[in-house]
């Protein structure tokens, strides 16, 4: 099992499609299609389902890609070890609802600065402050409602972090092109006759705000990435995600799903840089702090 394979499988699970992935990986669809077999040979299951939209993960393949989360970071890492002297290693943690919105923005930084290597670990906001806490030298984006980052401010503050907005946001209801066809936005009528499919994680604070508002739930066994709800969105249920994040989303891009307003109601958000004080900031950190703002600037 090569390590550049379970690379482009979690390739293909971000764009889900076999086309799509193979084109930003510079191979043949049909090579690719052959390493999945060979991968699913060596696993000892299926991890692909096709379809005539693409590709969907089963529970198995749902389960190696958030493994892979954790296990590529770490390679990463080891294939830096003799690197150190000339390459700057920089953690970045994520919130799942703006994994995919960072990828052009890691493409960028590779581009503007070879000389650092930032690696990204995708977790859910509440995780992020958690760990925040103990460790209190994080550079993270994440995702809060004004109540949350009420909340939180004045305890980072004690801690010499920050929380700089990035970008407004609004939750928005992300449905396939044909669930439910014709709906411009969603009544209260039209969400007590949807699937609501969310996280079974405590911390999907904003999946079970929804809950009443849907007539029929699902609940995912795992904490999912965003990417992987979109591909069950695509004909099983409705999930709710920030629009601007929903933008970054393969899926999305290709009009496979829809993100729709609520009628009734706006829950809007924002998406924080949490970060220390610039004088606590080594001159590569500083540089990937001036990076990410200016990104953001750039995305609203």
């Amino acid at each position: 099992m090569q390590v550049r394979h379970l690379e482009y499988f979690a390739e293909i699970i971000r764009n889900g499609s076999i086309n799509s992935a193979a084109k930003n990986l510079y191979i043949s669809p049909q090579a690719l299609s052959s390493i999945v077999s060979n991968l699913e040979s060596e696993i000892g299951c299926s991890l692909l389902v096709r379809n005539r939209h693409g590709v969907t993960a089963t529970e198995a393949g749902k389960t190696v890609y958030q493994d892979l989360q954790t296990i590529l970071p770490i390679i990463g890492e080891w294939n830096n070890l003799g690197n150190k002297e000339t390459k700057t290693t920089l953690d970045l943690y994520v919130s799942l609802a703006m994994a995919a919105s960072m990828n052009s923005f890691l493409i960028k930084m590779e581009e503007r600065h070879p000389d650092l290597s930032i690696i990204t670990h995708e977790l859910r906001g509440k995780t992020i402050c958690d760990r925040t806490v103990k460790k209190n030298h994080m550079m993270a984006v994440v995702t809060l409602t004004d109540s949350i980052y009420d909340m939180l401010r004045k305890g980072f503050e004690k801690i010499n972090l920050e929380l700089l907005k990035l970008s407004d946001d609004e939750f928005c209801v992300v449905i396939g092109k044909e669930y439910f066809p014709g709906l411009s936005e969603i009544t209260p009528e039209d969400a007590r006759k949807m699937k609501l499919i969310y996280s079974a994680d405590a911390d999907d604070i904003i999946g079970r705000r929804f809950i009443n508002e849907f007539g029929y739930q699902h609940v995912s066994k795992i904490e999912s990435h965003s990417s992987i709800l979109c591909m069950a969105a695509l004909n099983q249920g409705a999930i709710i995600l920030p629009k601007k994040a929903v933008e970054a989303e393969p899926l999305y891009k290709s009009g496979m799903l829809r993100a729709l307003k609520f009628s009734e109601e706006k829950m809007m958000t924002r998406h924080y840089l949490l970060a220390p004080a610039d004088e606590l900031l080594s001159q590569e950190e500083k540089t990937l702090k001036e990076e990410i703002i200016g990104y953001y600037r750039e995305w609203q």
